[in-house]
């Protein structure tokens, strides 16, 4: 099946997932998206190229290019259905590719870049191209065939294992070990917010700190990007029983993708909010009616190779984390300063009730973990050692 057939098929996925009326809002949304991609100019120093548009390839094309051009260099995030895309080769010294669609004329505008002599960096932020550890991820069982033919094409392996290419780049240093293993040079660059988003989020925050009308409740929020985190969520569940029967005060609002557990689902459905899957601006908005950011995630290498986005979002709109106890969320946050570690149930409830209890606590850990966000992840802040070494190659 071609590029535009599966763009087409996922379409179909999504109406039928979503249904009529949010199905469409979110096909046009990506249409629209993808045309606008599929138009621009294709001028400067360093081109990313992705298969299409949603969050990951905002962070990893569209925000990396707005890092890079704050710091000198001029980059551009380009859909690899641009017509013109075959005629930038000249234009561009460097060539970063994530999460592309393997197809023959994928594979012509690689060669061409090589014949060239110039540098083609790999992208990922998920550990998509080890199809053991993938394995572990349920959720790959189960979707349709589409779904998982631009799954396997996406997963830029090909990129990956082509001896060429000697440089990669990725958000985590789970990933990074998991990338050198393959003698790859690896720069960790994490996803970070656009100017855009922190904009968004500076009005938001401006909304929230004029509210009169903040009543009683404490909500707990848990924000699924994809149908993957009910396993993630799973791994709570007893922890949210217990403070959810002990706290008729606390709401649970899961927006998203997430099948809500029946176990929770039925006996405290006067204490969960459902929201569905939205824009981004809206999506913060969301955020920033909570008072606490819940991570949940199960503990395999897949799951330890996600990125701190999650902690990040609710960072900069001052909502404290309490995020699972893993490589990467113990190296965004300071436990007990910029959020919460949880291991097992007994620290969920524990520290889940401590912040619940304590609204100064939850205000202190939500304004650090925003000093937090504006120190390391915007655009405005860089990778030293990732810059030079893309100015030597520009």
């Amino acid at each position: 099946m071609g590029f535009w057939s599966v763009k087409c098929g996922t379409a179909f996925v999504i109406l039928k997932r979503e249904g009529l009326w949010h199905g469409t809002i979110f096909v046009i949304r990506a249409t629209r998206d993808n045309l606008k991609k599929m138009f621009m100019p294709l001028h400067g120093d360093i081109l990313l190229v992705s298969a299409g548009v949603g969050a990951s390839v905002e962070y990893r094309t569209e925000h990396v290019a707005e890092e890079l051009s704050r710091h000198g260099i001029r980059a551009v995030a380009a859909m690899q259905g641009h017509p013109l895309l075959m005629h930038t080769i000249d234009e561009f010294s460097v060539f970063v590719f994530h999460r592309t669609f393997y197809n023959e004329r994928l594979e012509s505008f690689i060669q061409q870049i090589k014949k060239k002599g110039k540098t083609i960096i790999f992208e990922t932020d998920d550990l998509v191209f080890d199809a053991k550890l993938s394995e572990h991820v349920d959720h790959l069982k189960n979707i349709s065939p589409v779904e998982k033919e631009a799954y396997d094409a996406c997963t830029g392996v090909h990129i990956l294992e082509d001896p060429y290419v000697q440089v990669a780049t990725t958000t985590t240093h789970f990933l990074a070990e998991r990338i050198e293993e393959r003698g790859k040079k690896v720069f960790i660059v994490p996803n970070k917010l656009s100017q855009h988003d922190v904009d968004i989020a500076t009005m938001i925050n401006k909304e929230v700190s004029k509210r009169t009308d903040k009543d009683a409740l404490i909500r707990i929020g848990y924000f699924s990007g994809s149908k993957s985190h009910d396993k993630d969520f799973s791994t709570i569940s007893e922890s949210m029983i217990h403070i959810l029967e002990n706290n008729k005060n606390v709401i649970l609002c899961i927006a998203g993708y997430l099948s809500v557990p029946s176990d929770l689902s039925e006996k405290y459905r006067d204490q969960i909010t459902v929201l569905p899957f939205v824009n981004r601006e809206e999506h913060f908005r969301n955020i920033s009616i909570v008072d606490i950011n819940i991570v949940p995630l199960e503990r395999n290498p897949f799951c330890d190779a996600k990125s701190e986005i999650k902690f990040i979002e609710a960072g900069i709109l001052h909502v404290p984390t309490v995020a699972v106890s893993n490589p990467t969320f113990s190296d965004a946050i300071v436990h007990g300063e910029s959020g919460f570690l949880a291991g097992n149930t007994a620290e969920w409830i524990e520290l889940l009730q401590k912040l619940i209890d304590d609204e100064q606590l939850r205000k202190k850990i939500g304004d650090n973990a925003y000093k937090t966000v504006m120190e390391k992840y915007t655009t405005l802040s860089t990778n030293g050692e990732y810059i030079s070494f893309l100015k030597k190659h520009v």
